[in-house]
């Protein structure tokens, strides 16, 4: 970890204070608030729980660049677990997306806190299309709980494939840990997404890189699903006409699960059913 980078961030870090001590940029009124949640809340009471607004879901790139990564961080009330993030100086402006986590620390108390392998972590997530990409609006963004429920580990890994079709539209790609009984996104559990990504079809083959969340499995995670959603009308959310797409070996055309190692799994082709 860059020391110089985190004394400069504990230099700024208070309670709803932005990262970025040098000159603000002009911002709309943006405000984050909410709540987290979790029972391991319940076993690590004393511990403290901070809330991040980032540009990516990267914890790389959080961990070793946090001047650059961050654009915000904040402590959790620790009684009432809310907590409200002022973005008016962010530089960010209404339409712009970002990634919104929460974590308890469980590091050595002299030490700076940022999510590390051990720690626990919960994300916004988008119910319907399982995105970690939360775009901001002027005024307050209200994002109602975070459960924190998810354990850091230490890998990169993605997956890396081609969408195959002729569709056009919007594609949400994400990989799923474990059985389905449906291939209806609101019978799946979140906990169990573990990698998203997104990705404009023309009609043609597009090929796609999936990056892979560490949080909640450690490699190698077996038993995974890569699946697709064609958003045709691209409003979003998940319609009549959209279709349905998935990584098969071949017949009968059921989606196939992979393991996921650390690095790349590579030539996993979707395809719509």
């Amino acid at each position: 970890m860059n020391t110089n980078a985190w004394i400069f961030l504990l230099a700024c870090l208070v309670p709803a204070i932005l990262l970025g001590c040098g000159e603000p940029s002009p911002s709309s009124d943006i405000f984050i608030s909410g709540t987290v949640s979790g029972t391991i809340l319940e076993e690590y009471p004393d511990n403290p729980v901070i809330v991040l607004v980032s540009h990516e879901a990267d914890m790389n790139a959080i961990r070793n660049d946090p001047m650059n990564s961050l654009i915000a961080y904040s402590g959790v009330d620790p009684v009432s677990h809310s907590f409200r993030l002022d973005l008016r100086n962010s530089g960010l402006a209404p339409g712009d997306t970002v990634f919104i986590a929460a974590f308890i620390d469980l590091s050595p108390a002299d030490r700076a806190p940022y999510p590390d392998t051990g720690d626990w972590i919960g994300f916004w997530m988008n119910p319907m299309t399982f995105s970690t990409t939360y775009r901001v609006g002027n005024g307050e963004n209200s994002i109602t709980d975070i459960r924190i429920s998810r354990e850091i580990f230490d890998f990169s890994a993605a997956v890396t494939g081609t969408v195959q079709g002729e569709g056009t539209g919007g594609v949400i790609l994400f990989a799923y840990a474990g059985p389905i009984t449906s291939l209806n996104p609101a019978a799946l559990d979140p906990d169990r997404i573990v990698g998203y990504t997104s990705l404009i079809m023309t009609g043609e083959p597009v090929d796609y890189i999936l990056p892979i969340l560490p949080f909640g499995f450690d490699v190698p995670i077996e038993n995974v699903l890569i699946l697709a959603v064609l958003d045709s009308n691209q409003n979003g959310g998940l319609d009549a006409g959209d279709e349905i797409g998935y990584y098969t070996e071949g017949p009968p055309y059921l989606p196939s699960p992979v393991t996921i190692t650390a690095g790349y799994l590579t030539a996993m082709d979707v395809r719509f059913f």
